[in-house]
């Protein structure tokens, strides 16, 4: 299904973010710099094509939060 891989894919890009910045305070031995997801968007966000990059992954989760429902409604236990 299309907004599943969709929204899926939004998921990852926010986890990647986050790894990312997890990764570099890990290299730069700085705990102080650790950022949790707020962190991360809101650093990504001062970016130069930070905004619009945000959009996306905005309208992907909006997606994924889509494909969720669609998924537990329709899923048989």
């Amino acid at each position: 299904m299309l907004l599943g891989h969709v929204g899926l894919t939004a998921r990852a890009l926010v986890f990647a973010v986050v790894g990312y910045f997890v990764l570099r305070t890990a290299i730069d031995f700085d705990a102080d710099s650790a950022v949790g997801v707020d962190g991360a968007l809101a650093r990504l966000h001062r970016q130069p094509l930070g905004p619009w990059i945000l959009g996306l992954v905005a309208a992907g989760l909006l997606v994924f939060a889509a494909f969720s429902l669609l998924e537990a409604r329709h899923r048989r236990l």
